[in-house]
């Protein structure tokens, strides 16, 4: 996992509902591609962004054994959604709901990911900052990276098994539940 060396502030980056930040990037996680609303929202131009590890927009409050999920995604499969908290270039935050898919290329071999980030509400964030605290909590428990990483997916797989839920299911239910509210 990359480390972000920006520092943190409390100030929200500006994305609008009606924005939708999109990014390709190679097998290795690093960009290919990137639109305006990405580059103005995350305070890069283009030529910054491209060939950088996406995992530098990462924001330090993001539990580890979320990232992990995120790295371990596999490129032939299904596609991912997710939530994460990135860190700007001045170090602003900011949530978004992301979906993952594959990219592939003629022979069908997969090359890469490309990503959709989509607003959220404020009432999801609120959600979903809880349950990232408790799980970033938990991974700081344990000195061992590995550990902790371990520490927080199990925590999230118990969380979620006491919904009845596996972690795609938790996913659309707090999408449907935002919909609902909309």
């Amino acid at each position: 996992m990359t480390v972000n060396a920006v520092a943190p502030t409390h100030e929200q980056a500006v994305f609008h509902e009606d924005e939708l930040m999109v990014t390709q990037s190679d097998l290795n996680g690093d960009l290919i591609y990137c639109n305006d609303t990405y580059c103005r929202v995350m305070e890069v131009c283009t030529a910054e962004a491209l060939g950088r590890a996406i995992s530098h927009t990462w924001h330090p409050d993001m539990p580890s054994s979320l990232v992990k999920r995120i790295m371990d995604t596999d490129p032939t499969g299904r596609e991912l959604f997710l939530y994460i908290k990135h860190i700007t270039k001045s170090g602003k935050y900011l949530w978004v709901l992301v979906q993952v898919s594959p990219l592939f290329n003629g022979k069908n071999q997969p090359i890469g990911y490309n990503s959709v980030r989509r607003y959220m509400k404020p009432e999801v964030i609120s959600q979903i900052g809880d349950l990232y605290r408790s799980i970033k909590s938990e991974e700081q428990r344990h000195s061992d990276p590995d550990e902790a990483i371990l520490a927080g997916e199990m925590l999230l797989n118990t969380m979620l098994t006491d919904q009845g839920h596996d972690y795609p299911e938790f996913i659309w239910s707090i999408m449907d539940t935002e919909n609902e509210t909309s």
